[in-house]
């Protein structure tokens, strides 16, 4: 079987759809959004992962649904849009970052959960423990806005 998951950074950078200056970038599915403000005009690649770099026919490949490499800064974001099943995003989080932190050694890699259900327990003895253990994880409800 070929590899799915990219083996190089060039390789992964080559799906970016905006690789400018923008001063935002907006990752939105599933009515959920992430504006990441680039108020210092940093080099950004901003990458759909879920449905670009890992094709939708790959339905059993966990993964998450874009990544936003900040070049100047030396940070990347892996960022899930969740509807509402919070701890399902841990699996695709891990996943992801197990096949490109490897290629984003450079990078300060965070992790971001957006959602947008009212009803998503997020106290949970569970949630809380994921957290504490993966500190670079921002959980938060839609939309979520950040300067990066």
């Amino acid at each position: 079987m070929t590899e799915i998951w990219p083996t190089s950074y060039e390789k992964l950078i080559s799906h970016a759809e905006d690789k400018h200056t923008n001063s935002i970038y907006v990752s939105e599915e599933n009515h959920c959004e992430h504006r990441a403000v680039n108020n210092d005009r940093d080099y950004v690649n901003h990458i759909k992962i879920d449905g670009k770099v890992i094709p939708k026919a790959c339905r059993d490949t966990k993964r998450v649904d874009f990544l936003l490499i900040n070049e100047t800064k030396k940070t990347a974001y892996f960022i899930e849009l969740k509807g509402s099943h919070i701890k399902d995003a841990f699996e695709q989080l891990e996943v992801t970052d197990m096949h490109l932190k490897p290629l984003l050694k450079e990078y300060a890699v965070q992790w971001r959960i957006i959602y947008h259900s009212r009803t998503t327990r997020l106290r949970t003895n569970e949630v809380n423990q994921y957290c504490r253990k993966h500190p670079c994880l921002i959980i938060h409800n839609t939309p979520m806005e950040e300067h990066i």
